[in-house]
C-alpha cells in the first residue's frame, strides 16, 4: 500500500513538473520573440513623433512662433539627436538604411492649440501658398447674403496680421514653403490688400439666415510668381439651437362636446439642443376657422387642419403643423390627432 502511494506521489510530482516546465518554456519563448522582434516602419514613425512632441513641449520659443509668426515649424531629424532626445540611430525597416539626418519633421498646432506632428513630410515646391480654414458662423435670421458678404470682419475673419484676424481657430493667410527650415512655415507679414497680393472676394453667396454650407471664393496674386490665383473657403452656417426638431400634440380631452368653444391642447416641443418646452394652448373657432391660440387668445406658431366640433362623430382626425421653418428651412413632422365629438 505504501509503495503504491509513493508511485502515485511521484507520478503527480512528475506531472506538476511538466506543467511548470511547459509554462516556463512558453514564457521564455515569448520573451525571446519580443526581444528579437524588429520594429516596423510605423513603430519608427511613432518613436520619431513622440520624440518631436517632447522637443516641442519643452521649447517655449517654438510654441510662441506657432502662435504669432508661423503656421508650422520644420525641424531636421538631426535636431532630435543633437538635443539628445534620441540617442541611437534609427533604421527604416523598408529601406534598411539609417533615418537621414536631413529628414524633415513638421510641428504645428491643432484648432484646439494642441501640438501636432507630421512625419514623413510630403515634398512641396518652394514659395508661398494660400490657405483658408473652414469657417463656422451662427445662424442669424436678420442678416442676408448682401449684408454678410460686404462685412470684411466676416469675410476676412482669421486673416493673419490683419485687423480682421480676431480670436478664431479658423485662420487664413499666405505661408512660405522652403527646404530651409528657418524660413519654412512663416506667414506672409505684409498687407494682403496692397497691389502686391491684392486679396479680394471673387464670389460670395453666404446667407446666415439659411443654415447650410456655402463656398466663399477669394482671388489674390501669389508673391512667388506674381500670378493671380483663387482659393475657396467653406463657410457653414450652423443650425440654430432654438430650432424645433420635434413636437408632440395632444388634446387634453379626447372627447369634445358638440360646438365646444374653447378646446385645451398641449404641445410639447424639443429643440435642437434637446431642451423640452411645454405649451398650454387652446383651439378656438374664429370667423368659421379653427385656430390655435395661447392664454391671451393670441395666434401661435401652430395651425390645425381638419378639426371641427360642429358634428357629432366618434372617429374624427385632425392634423397640426408648425407655421414657421427652422434655420435650415425644415419643419418638424406634422402631428395627427384622433378625437370624437359627443352631445352636450
Amino acid at each position: 500500500m505504501v509503495n503504491k502511494n509513493k508511485k502515485l506521489y511521484f507520478i503527480y510530482a512528475f506531472l506538476m513538473l511538466m506543467v511548470f516546465l511547459t509554462l516556463f518554456i512558453n514564457i521564455l519563448t515569448k520573451y525571446v520573440e519580443e526581444k528579437n522582434k524588429k520594429p516596423t516602419y510605423l513603430d519608427i514613425v511613432a518613436i520619431i513623433k513622440s520624440a518631436t512632441n517632447t522637443y516641442a513641449t519643452k521649447n517655449k520659443e517654438l510654441t510662441n512662433k506657432l502662435f504669432y509668426t508661423n503656421r508650422f515649424i520644420d525641424i531636421k531629424y538631426k535636431t532630435l539627436k543633437d538635443e539628445k532626445i534620441l540617442k541611437d540611430d534609427l533604421y527604416n525597416p523598408l529601406t534598411k538604411q539609417k533615418i537621414s539626418d536631413d529628414d524633415t519633421i513638421r510641428i504645428s498646432l491643432t484648432k484646439n492649440n494642441l501640438i501636432n506632428i507630421v512625419y514623413p513630410v510630403k515634398k512641396h515646391s518652394e514659395g508661398y501658398e494660400m490657405f483658408a480654414n473652414n469657417l463656422i458662423i451662427d445662424y442669424d435670421k436678420n442678416t442676408d447674403d448682401k449684408k454678410w458678404c460686404n462685412d470684411p470682419y466676416e469675410t476676412y475673419k482669421g486673416l493673419f496680421g490683419s485687423t480682421y484676424e480676431g480670436i478664431t481657430s479658423s485662420k487664413m493667410g499666405l505661408v512660405f514653403y522652403s527646404k530651409d527650415v528657418s524660413k519654412s512655415g512663416l506667414y506672409y507679414d505684409q498687407n494682403y490688400f496692397d497691389p502686391k497680393v491684392n486679396l479680394k472676394i471673387k464670389k460670395c453667396n453666404v446667407n446666415p439666415s439659411v443654415s447650410k454650407n456655402y463656398k466663399l471664393v477669394y482671388s489674390y496674386i501669389n508673391p512667388t510668381n506674381n500670378k493671380e490665383e483663387e482659393i475657396t473657403r467653406k463657410i457653414t452656417v450652423r443650425k440654430s439651437s432654438y430650432d424645433i426638431i420635434k413636437f408632440e400634440a395632444k388634446l387634453d380631452e379626447k372627447t369634445i362636446k358638440y360646438k365646444q368653444d374653447k378646446i385645451p391642447i398641449t404641445i410639447n416641443e424639443t429643440t435642437r439642443s434637446y431642451i423640452k418646452n411645454e405649451h398650454k394652448y387652446f383651439i378656438i373657432n374664429k370667423d368659421g376657422l379653427y385656430i390655435i391660440v395661447n392664454e391671451k387668445n393670441e395666434p401661435t406658431d401652430y395651425e390645425i387642419v381638419g378639426f371641427t366640433s360642429n358634428k357629432i362623430y366618434s372617429n374624427l382626425k385632425c392634423e397640426i403643423s408648425k407655421k414657421t421653418v427652422n434655420s435650415d428651412k425644415t419643419k418638424p413632422t406634422n402631428q395627427k390627432i384622433l378625437y370624437k365629438v359627443v352631445e352636450k
